[in-house]
């Protein structure tokens, strides 16, 4: 019985991930390389990150925007 052979392709990239494994490796054992499971989805969350690297002046406003609610906060 051969464990099951992954090979990984995220971010709607044309190439596949396996510049991001061990030398030498082609595929993941998914029993040795794979660690956790999804417990969840949230949709587009990704999209944050992006609109943050793009728009450095958006982290400024949020940071900002935190800031205050929690000075602003009251218990």
């Amino acid at each position: 019985d051969e464990p099951l052979r992954l090979l990984t392709k995220g971010d709607d990239n044309l190439a596949d991930d396996t510049e991001l494994y061990a030398r030498g490796q082609d595929y993941l054992n998914r029993s040795e390389d794979i660690i956790g499971s999804v417990k969840g989805y949230i949709p587009f969350v990704g999209y944050v990150t992006i609109l943050l690297s793009e728009h450095p002046w958006l982290k400024t406003v949020m940071l900002g925007l935190m800031g205050a609610v929690v000075v602003l906060q009251r218990e």
